[in-house]
């Protein structure tokens, strides 16, 4: 063959893989990697994994989306809402709720900030029978009781990421006139006569509670300021539930997925804080911390105790601002 012959050949040889890797380059250069969106944490988790809910649009809009970090969270890529309701929720222990709208997404790569706030204390004022004690009791039992009673919420609450909290020294009083108060919700004078402090949920240790038979704690409805506990029959979990009322929550008897016992691993087991006759009550949903926060009726709301947004939640069901009340049963 003649050299001639040949470089023409080379030449056509090199033109046709010259055109052949530009077109697979063309195609891998159209191929954009897809934006990458974060939730950035700020102001401190102490290490505790916070619970992230996420409302917004991808391909189309999606709700109720759950993510865990310390820190940051990849979310992949979340775009302008565009109709699409758009909210973020963050629950962490030792630390406020956080619900906020981020109008902030972008259809490109966006790191959206959440700063944790400490977390609101719900005012309570305490006030418990003075000596001589009812049979059997010993001085100064109900602050003791009164104490132990506090000190059971206060871990539920936070454990279970519900951004409340109680206040480190709860104002205990004894009071000689409620050894031989029995009261009911329809007839408060005589226990708000012993003492009632405005802007706070009172809690009144009584010797009976008198219209609701059996009852051994009661949130008042009529005076949603005012608890009452049966002095010689409250347990520990009676103080919380009846705060958990006060924060807006109903019974969960008749809740699927929050009437069930759960195994702890050692034998034992525990139940939802509202399951009315509960045996060791320690649970709460992220969907009831929800309702805690954001009902307008909730006490941490009413006595000024938290700022923010306050859209209501549906006692059960999910709405565009609220999951379920079952959502994320145990949060951790």
């Amino acid at each position: 063959m003649r050299r001639w012959m040949i470089i023409i050949l080379l030449a056509l040889i090199f033109a046709a893989l010259a055109m052949y890797c530009a077109r697979r380059n063309s195609g891998i250069t159209s191929l954009t990697k897809p934006p990458e969106d974060k939730v950035q944490l700020s102001g401190g988790t102490g290490g505790h994994s916070a619970a992230i809910l996420l409302d917004g649009r991808r391909s189309s809009c999606f709700g109720d989306e759950i993510v865990r970090t310390t820190q940051t969270a990849v979310v992949n890529s979340i775009l302008a809402p565009s109709g699409c309701d758009s909210r973020v929720a963050a629950f962490v222990q030792d630390k406020a709720m956080y619900y906020g709208d981020p109008a902030a997404w972008t259809d490109g790569s966006d790191t959206l900030q959440v700063p944790l706030a400490p977390m609101p204390q719900l005012p309570i004022s305490i006030w418990v029978p003075l000596l001589p004690p009812p049979s059997g009791r010993t001085e100064g039992e109900g602050v003791l009781t009164a104490i132990a009673h506090i000190d059971a919420a206060r871990p539920i609450y936070n454990n279970m990421q519900c951004g409340i909290g109680f206040e480190d020294a709860v104002p205990i009083q004894e009071k000689r006139a409620l050894n031989s108060i029995s009261a009911g919700c329809s007839n408060l004078g005589p226990v708000k006569a012993v003492g009632y402090t405005p802007g706070r949920l009172n809690v009144y240790y009584v010797q009976e509670i008198t219209d609701a038979s059996g009852a051994i704690g009661i949130h008042c409805a009529a005076d949603p300021t005012v608890i009452l506990i049966d002095a010689m029959f409250g347990v520990n979990a009676t103080l919380s539930h009846e705060a958990g009322h006060a924060l807006s929550l109903d019974h969960t008897n008749y809740i699927d997925g929050l009437n069930d016992p759960v195994p702890t691993g050692n034998g034992d087991f525990v139940t939802n804080l509202m399951l009315q006759s509960g045996y060791n009550q320690a649970l709460l949903s992220t969907g009831q911390c929800f309702r805690c926060n954001l009902n307008s009726s909730s006490a941490i709301n009413t006595l000024g105790a938290r700022t923010g947004p306050t859209p209501g939640c549906h006692a059960v069901n999910s709405t565009a601002e609220c999951p379920e009340l079952s959502f994320d049963v145990v949060p951790k």
